[in-house]
């Protein structure tokens, strides 16, 4: 795997991500168009967290608070419009991380074929860029709920 490929997978990501969570107001953000099914807000918001805890393994800056962080974990107590974050917030920061896993990649394309430190979560021999392309595949999994989602809203799909 090359830098330039890492770096496609998260360039495709944004676009997806921007193009469906345009012009959705924060109340649309909000709805939970079916039970078990998650709002545009918590998943837009748990890809930036997800995101958050690359850079952290990468050696990255923090993009959230911890207070953030939790709202948008996995198993996150249901969002309310007292504590969700605005959309716009979401994605500032979206846009930060962006920027920062673009900068990783970038100065990491030697490193990407060598093996991971720490304990792996794919698999012991695991590389870098193993590591950081799972984080891509889950990200385009969300980014597509979210086109989904903005359907099931009452919003035009866009993609």
């Amino acid at each position: 795997m090359t830098a330039k490929d890492l770096a496609r997978m998260f360039e495709f990501n944004a676009f997806t991500l921007q193009k469906n969570i345009e012009a959705v107001t924060d109340e649309e953000s909000l709805q939970i168009p079916e039970p078990s099914v998650n709002s545009m807000n918590w998943v837009s918001g748990h890809i930036v967290a997800v995101r958050a805890g690359l850079l952290n393994m990468v050696g990255g800056e923090t993009i959230w608070n911890k207070e953030a962080l939790a709202l948008y974990r996995s198993g996150a107590t249901p969002l309310t419009a007292e504590n969700a974050r605005p959309v716009e917030e979401i994605m500032d920061a979206f846009h930060a991380s962006q920027r920062a896993v673009e900068q990783w990649i970038a100065e990491s394309d030697a490193r990407l074929n060598e093996i991971a430190d720490g304990d792996g979560f794919l698999a012991e021999d695991e590389t870098w860029g193993h590591r950081v392309s799972f984080f891509a595949l889950h990200e385009a999994y969300h980014c597509g709920q979210i086109g989904y989602i903005r359907r099931l809203v009452g919003k035009e799909g866009v993609i």
